[in-house]
């Protein structure tokens, strides 16, 4: 999950908008990956997932075997305390970041499994209640489609500022030019 989201996030991101392995120094936390926003604030990324509770629900329901809703019941436990881990040591204001974390769901098939399958037990409520978003690499896709536009944002802003300047001082030298010519 490291590895695809490291991908993708090189594939959407300018290298200096993506922070690797950032220390969240009154935490005293290492987040797998840090965002920076046009703001120079940072939305952290959690790509740890209970992988194995997914394969054993996803085995069980397959055979169709009694256990399956035993192990639905302990991968959505699972799950919500990696969302507490997240909400608990990456939203850290104090540091930086914003209000809220990503979290990074490695497949479709997860994220469905979460996200839409298991709406009846308000796993979706549960996560943004404690300002986790939960991503699959199609949403995290188009989160981080979003950020880049506001980082060019910034950018082009930038640019207007020196042109800005840029024309200022030009006006000013052709009004010491056309004093000299006169």
């Amino acid at each position: 999950g490291e590895w695809a989201l490291e991908m993708l996030l090189g594939e959407v991101l300018p290298s200096d908008a993506v922070l690797r392995q950032h220390r969240l120094q009154s935490r005293g936390v290492v987040v797998d990956f840090a965002v920076k926003a046009a703001d120079d604030r940072l939305i952290p990324i959690d790509s740890k997932f209970p992988l194995e509770a997914f394969r054993r629900l996803a085995q069980a329901e397959a055979d169709g075997t009694d256990d399956a809703k035993r192990l639905r019941s302990e991968f959505i436990r699972s799950v919500k305390g990696r969302v507490d881990e997240i909400a608990g040591k990456y939203i850290s204001p104090d540091d930086g970041t914003l209000e809220y974390a990503l979290m990074y769901l490695p497949s479709e098939a997860i994220y469905y499994e979460l996200a839409v399958r298991d709406d009846d037990l308000g796993f979706s409520d549960y996560a943004r209640n404690r300002k986790v978003m939960l991503c699959s690499p199609s949403t995290l896709y188009a989160y981080l489609q979003a950020i880049a536009m506001g980082i060019r944002g910034l950018h082009l802003n930038e640019q207007v500022r020196w042109i800005q300047a840029t024309l200022q001082h030009l006006r000013q030298e052709a009004a010491k030019a056309r004093e000299a010519f006169e």
